[in-house]
C-alpha cells in the first residue's frame, strides 16, 4: 500500500505519512456524518 502525506489537526497542525486508503476512508466517513447532520438540520 502506498503512503501519502496528510495534514492532521491534533494539538496543532502536523504532517503525517499514512496509507492513502485509510485516510480516504476516514475522510469519507466524516463526510457522510456531516451530510447526515446537515439533513437532520433541514427537517422542520
Amino acid at each position: 500500500m502506498d503512503g501519502g502525506l496528510v495534514l492532521a489537526l491534533r494539538e496543532g497542525l502536523s504532517v503525517a505519512e499514512v496509507p492513502l486508503d485509510e485516510a480516504a476512508e476516514a475522510f469519507l466517513g466524516l463526510r457522510r456524518a456531516f451530510d447526515f447532520l446537515q439533513a437532520l438540520k433541514a427537517i422542520p
